[in-house]
């Protein structure tokens, strides 16, 4: 089966959506994603350097910025696993921001601000790594039953041939 689909999510790209071709193979539960035309792999409008590690505020010890919840396996259980990628990345990104700011903030000998983000943040990464081994899992899983079925279908073939070669 073959299927095509635009891929038109594109956060800040300032390149044009690809057009992927999906190969679905029914019966292993396998996709082979084959790029009839690609993006750039970085999606950010810019690249920073090290000034992506801090926060943008320029005074970081009066930031009072009120901060969402964490993930929730359900929410991400609904996502493909391309968002999953993606998000993955954006949660690394902010992880890698909140331990610079706290790293920073001990050097100066002042109290890290928000420090509930960086539990949040690293609670998301939990459950998203969680998501995943779970649908890793469902593959394996289904599998194994593909394998059992394929050779339950074989035996039942071998026997109905032997049936009428007898006859």
């Amino acid at each position: 089966m073959l299927l095509c689909r635009v891929l038109t999510h594109s956060p800040v790209s300032s390149i044009a959506p690809s057009c992927s071709a999906l190969l679905l193979s029914p019966l292993l539960g396998v996709t082979t994603l084959i790029n009839v035309r690609g993006r750039g792999f970085h999606t950010s409008s810019h690249v920073m350097g090290l000034e992506e590690f801090f926060p943008k505020t320029k005074n970081i010890i009066e930031e009072s910025e009120r901060t969402g919840r964490p993930w929730k396996a359900r929410e991400l259980r609904q996502k493909s696993n391309e968002d999953l990628h993606k998000l993955w990345y954006v949660l690394l990104k902010e992880r890698n921001m909140l331990l610079t700011l706290r790293h920073e903030a001990n050097r100066n000998l002042f109290i890290m601000p928000g420090p509930e983000r960086l539990k949040k943040v690293k609670y998301s990464m939990d459950v998203l790594k969680h998501v995943i081994k779970e649908r890793g899992q469902a593959v394996r899983e289904a599998r194994i039953m593909l394998k059992k079925k394929n050779k339950e279908m074989n035996n039942n073939n071998n026997n109905n041939g032997q049936s009428n070669n007898e006859s």
